[in-house]
């Protein structure tokens, strides 16, 4: 194991080291009054304040290893001997030789503490000068950088695009977790492309304005509350959006109709909008392959012509020829309106009915209900006059509506 000697230096006094299991110590600095204390509490034999000397500051103990009686003192790592002070912060790059070869100082590689080196392996090949060298190989594409002293910036930057592209997050950053419907979980990763489907999604799922995806609170919103890595979209892109998301669906759609073995049937009805425009809905309904009742709506196109029989039949069959289902039509439900109930003779003159036209033609049975309501309204028509005009008298004056709202409080009813 070797013996613990111990080597006594001061600017006062001098012990050599002669004994086994001394400990070594050594006087720096010029502090007065505190000599004799470190002398007792170091524990040296012999030594104590008398042979300290008045000038002895701090005494400074170190353990110095010693295998042969011949060879010289050897300080372990992390023990820097300077002329006034030892330093235990960072391992030095000396380390003790052979049995009996004596001390041979060896410089030990540095350790690699750069987050780059996940992404690159360090290789000994052939420079272009034809001399042999250090590289820095990338573990995805494999190409080779230099390793310099000046810093891995170049290899942090071949790091931030090789990785993406070969499938890989960069773990240098913190990431979040997604769960997918099947179970499954990935590392959930920011994708413009995405973010801009899902906001022309919105968009036409809540009628929001195309303007919604540049509005500064918006981004605000975005930004602080869910995804700093948002950017603004404009309205000509989301336009754009929109309709590369409906041919998308729409493509779905028609291969999806294309799958199923059953027949379709059809809704359509002309419905006009508050901007005093006219529409022809036709919905779809059918059953998927899991046998679940499904409807989806195939047309709405804007009726800028008159509702005539042969404009209602031109309108649905272009919505019917565009997802080629004319071979499918298994009934048309429409309201009682004379037009629609002729224009049922151009279909089956076109022969698109299926089961030999006998479902074919459905009248709309809520329309039907409609017109029952309708009419035992009329009986009562002076009645309801009267009440129109009473609320009509109320709502036409703030203090009357305000009388109004404290009587129904008083009588514990809601104003409105």
């Amino acid at each position: 194991m070797g013996r613990l000697v111990q080597e006594v230096h001061g600017p006062c006094w001098e012990r050599p080291m002669k004994e086994e299991g001394q400990v070594a110590c050594r006087a720096v600095g010029r502090r007065p009054g505190r000599p004799a204390r470190l002398a007792r509490q170091s524990g040296v034999p012999g030594l104590s304040d008398r042979s300290v000397g008045p000038k002895l500051i701090i005494v400074s103990v170190v353990l110095v290893i010693i295998k042969d009686p011949n060879q010289q003192p050897y300080f372990p790592d992390g023990l820097n001997m300077l002329n006034d002070e030892f330093d235990i912060s960072e391992p030095t790059h000396t380390q003790a030789g052979p049995s009996g070869s004596g001390v041979t100082p060896t410089s030990r590689p540095r350790k690699l503490t750069s987050d780059v080196w996940q992404c690159f392996n360090i290789v000994q090949m052939t420079l272009p000068n034809g001399t042999s060298g250090l590289r820095a190989k990338c573990k995805f594409c494999h190409k080779n950088y230099a390793t310099s002293t000046g810093g891995t910036g170049h290899l942090r930057r071949h790091m931030h695009k090789c990785m993406p592209a070969h499938g890989h997050v960069d773990t240098t950053t913190q990431t979040q977790l997604q769960r997918h419907p099947d179970g499954s979980v990935t590392m959930w990763q920011f994708d413009a492309m995405h973010a801009r489907e899902c906001l022309a999604r919105y968009i036409a799922q809540t009628d929001q304005p195309i303007s919604i995806g540049e509005s500064p609170f918006y981004k605000e919103l975005i930004t602080f509350a869910y995804n700093p890595q948002y950017e603004p979209v404009s309205r000509t892109t989301t336009r754009n959006d929109l309709i590369r998301l409906f041919e998308t669906q729409r493509g779905d759609l028609v291969a999806e109709i294309q799958h199923l073995s059953v027949s379709v049937a059809l809704t359509s009805d002309i419905w006009n909008a508050c901007s005093k425009q006219d529409y022809l809905c036709v919905t779809v309904h059918y059953l998927d392959s899991d046998w679940r009742i499904t409807k989806r709506i195939f047309g709405f196109r804007p009726m800028d012509f008159a509702h005539t029989v042969e404009n209602i039949f031109n309108v649905i069959m272009k919505v019917l020829e565009t997802y080629e289902i004319t071979h499918r039509i298994l009934s048309i439900t429409f309201d009682n309106a004379s037009a629609n109930t002729s224009s049922i003779a151009l279909f089956v003159a076109r022969n698109i009915q299926q089961d030999g036209g006998y479902f074919f033609h459905q009248r709309c049975a809520c329309h039907i209900i409609n017109l029952v309501v309708q009419a035992g309204l009329k009986q009562v028509i002076d009645q309801i006059d009267r009440i129109r005009d009473a609320i009509s008298w109320i709502c036409s004056s703030n203090p009357r509506f305000s009388e109004f709202k404290r009587h129904c409080k008083l009588n514990g009813l809601k104003p409105r």
